[in-house]
């Protein structure tokens, strides 16, 4: 094995390592959800763009990450349009859980990584990793503050970007002003409790040591759990969703913007084929279908995409395009969107189709 490959490690791969490796506060990815590892075509690089360590990077097609360099920030995590990069030491479902037992209607708060005195608020790691989708679904239930105890960002080991903290307001700021609705959300900044010394110490014996505090690898033996992984829209999407419908119902008064924000798939139908290879190979199942006697006609559910990308990566014919086409007004309507209506091509397939074709089967995810 090279050196370079020794010192860098691929995602649950077995060419790269004898057995899958998962990191408690470092990146791990769900191989099932990767659009890079699912699909050859696929052009995803959502978590390298959003690494300002530089820790990750596309080799062969696939996303790589360096440990020694990976902060654990969880801004790769974030980013994942569907949710194939999970951070262990707290998962997301563990904040969510505590987040349910902690709503209340007067605050509700959450502390950064540096902190651990503060008992009441939920434990988050890096508020890189946390949605505005959560901070809004905390709003619509009620609370009428929003804490976020954070340490101080420009001494964090974590931080590489700047102030995630503030940046986590600034979105849930912008996403609540579009619906017209005021937010309060407050920022106690404390100094780090965390011994910084011990913790380098630690984190680069754990980089040597990689399999020093290993997770329990999710089950992925279901073969039911498996097919419906193919057509999934992810919690944190459904939960921003959900906080803005909710918000909607509770201030029928506030004036919805209808500035185009959100991404859904457009079709060009003077290119498009119909071979409905967008609709199949759709992750989140945004793209349905409906048939007529000699023409289809497409639709797409305006509260399902996710903006990855794949219909337009997969797309040979160049008539799929993914731009930002929703608002926030059209968001929680959720309605099906007309895209466009095609007729039945009997001489469907050309040969840049097939190549196409052969070369998403030849995805690693295929040959495992």
């Amino acid at each position: 094995m090279s050196s370079k490959l020794e010192n860098t490690i691929r995602f649950g791969m077995s060419s790269f390592v004898e057995e899958d490796t998962l990191f408690k506060d470092k990146p791990n990815i769900l191989r099932r959800r990767c659009l890079r590892i699912r699909h050859a075509s696929s052009s995803c690089a959502t978590c390298v763009e959003s690494c300002h360590s530089q820790a990750l990077s596309i080799l062969n097609n696939q996303p790589i990450l360096k440990p020694s360099a990976c902060s654990g920030c969880g801004a790769c995590e974030n980013a994942c349009p569907t949710e194939a990069i999970q951070i262990g030491s707290p998962s997301q479902e563990e904040i969510f859980e505590r987040f349910k037992k902690a709503l209340n209607p007067n605050k509700i708060s959450f502390a950064c990584k540096q902190i651990s005195s503060e008992a009441h608020c939920i434990p988050v790691g890096c508020f890189s990793r946390l949605s505005p989708g959560l901070l809004l679904l905390a709003k619509a239930a009620g609370a009428k503050n929003i804490e976020l105890v954070s340490g101080k960002c420009e001494n964090c080991l974590r931080n590489n970007s700047g102030n995630p903290t503030k940046s986590l307001c600034l979105k849930t700021e912008n996403l609540s002003a579009l619906l017209g609705i005021p937010i309060d959300i407050s920022v106690r900044v404390k100094d780090s409790e965390l011994n910084l010394g011990r913790r380098r110490f630690l984190g680069a014996f754990l980089d040597k040591a990689r399999t020093s505090e290993l997770l329990p690898k999710k089950s992925e033996d279901s073969h039911s759990s498996q097919l419906n992984e193919w057509k999934r829209v992810p919690d944190s999407h459904l939960r921003l969703i959900t906080a803005l419908r909710m918000l909607s119902m509770k201030n029928p008064d506030a004036t919805i913007s209808e500035e185009k924000t959100f991404c859904l798939p457009a079709i060009d139908p003077s290119k498009c084929s119909g071979c409905l290879l967008c609709v199949s190979i759709c992750p989140t199942g945004c793209l349905v279908t409906e048939k007529h006697d000699d023409s289809t006609r497409i639709h797409a559910n305006t509260s399902a995409c996710t903006g990855c990308g794949l219909c337009s990566d997969i797309c040979y014919s160049g008539a799929c395009r993914v731009n930002k086409e929703v608002s926030v007004k059209e968001l929680v309507d959720s309605k099906n969107k007309f895209l466009a209506e095609i007729p039945i091509n009997p001489n469907l397939f050309s040969e840049e189709a097939e190549d196409k074709i052969s070369r998403m089967f030849d995805a690693p995810i295929y040959r495992s």
